[in-house]
């Protein structure tokens, strides 16, 4: 918990991929609180493409992929679909007092996560990070004391601590009910140097 070294700890930017840190721990929280099988099927709907949301590893709408190869996806290949399908698919399944959609739901929960940690200059807009977000709307930023703090809650969590460390994984698209394994890498570059063992790009 000590900082060794910093430049602009508490400077706003916009980060990206590293938001999908945040959506991962939202739904593990929620997997250990609720003891969910990781191993569950999800259905991917268009809400997981809209936005102009893409997929990296190639997911289409009606494909039905576990939880946790969901979670490889959107860490690993830092897949913006994948991000989405697990906010479409918790945020529908947890307290909603605003009557929100299931990803706007969701993403109230990962603010509520960075109040929890004290990230006071964060704010979270979607599950992927995007940032094409129309003219005059607030983007999504934070700062790198506040995702220092989000990684150290992350570490906590043996599951998400192995995911970040695979320089690979293969995964399972059911698609028309069959089985498509696939092998996605991760981007990370800098994992297996210098003892990097994780995180994210």
């Amino acid at each position: 918990g000590h900082i060794i070294e910093a430049s602009n700890p508490k400077e706003k930017l916009q980060v990206a991929s590293l938001t999908k840190i945040a959506t991962c721990m939202v739904v593990l929280d929620w997997a250990n609180l609720h003891k969910v099988d990781l191993s569950a099927l999800v259905p991917l709907s268009n809400a997981a493409f809209a936005g102009g949301a893409t997929s990296s590893v190639g997911l289409m709408p009606g494909d039905s992929v576990s939880l946790r190869d969901l979670m490889y996806c959107a860490l690993l290949a830092s897949d913006n679909a994948a991000a989405n399908a697990l906010a479409d698919h918790v945020g529908s399944r947890i307290s909603n007092p605003e009557g929100l959609d299931p990803i706007g739901n969701f993403v109230a929960q990962m603010n509520a996560l960075a109040r929890n940690l004290q990230m006071k200059r964060t704010l979270f807009l979607n599950p992927s990070g995007m940032d094409n977000l129309p003219k005059g709307q607030a983007l999504p930023h934070s700062t790198a004391e506040d995702i220092a703090r989000l990684t150290r809650h992350a570490y906590e969590d043996a599951a998400f601590k192995f995911y970040v460390a695979q320089k690979s994984r293969a995964i399972h698209v059911f698609r028309n009910g069959i089985d498509n394994p696939t092998e996605i890498k991760n981007t990370n570059e800098l994992l297996g140097q210098d003892n990097i063992d994780g995180v994210k790009t």
